[in-house]
């Protein structure tokens, strides 16, 4: 019978849980952002990017629920954030890449990747 209590609380934490994140994302749209220029985007271990400004990535302690950016690169000249307003595509341009590329370095717990022959150092406005 206790182990069943424990079980059930379990549960009805994971349902509680649930609703918490739908009610986050149940007003959300996507925003996608096209690459225009030479500069493409990298990729982390944590493709996922959380920031509220201050603080990137989980390892900070921040979670979904608190952060202001959901953003993730899909490929070198594609990524997507969830924004609240309505769904549109918007043009990034090499400084707008090298801005997204670097919070998603910070995001990364212990590798980043970048396609193979791409400027990935400029990329990330880094000097070679």
């Amino acid at each position: 019978a206790r182990r069943r209590k424990s079980n059930e609380f379990f549960v009805e934490h994971k349902v509680s849980l649930y609703g918490q994140a739908m009610g986050y994302f149940m007003p959300c749209n996507v925003e996608v952002a096209r690459i225009r220029g030479p500069l493409e985007l990298v990729t982390g271990d944590s493709p996922v990017v959380l920031s509220d400004g201050i603080r990137v990535g989980q390892e900070t302690g921040l979670g979904l629920l608190e952060a202001d950016l959901v953003y993730m690169p899909l490929g070198p000249r594609t990524g997507v954030s969830l924004i609240t307003g309505e769904t549109r595509e918007i043009d990034v341009y090499p400084l707008g890449v090298q801005m997204m590329n670097r919070l998603t370095w910070r995001n990364t717990r212990a590798y980043l990747a970048a396609r193979p022959g791409s400027d990935w150092r400029r990329a990330l406005a880094i000097a070679s």
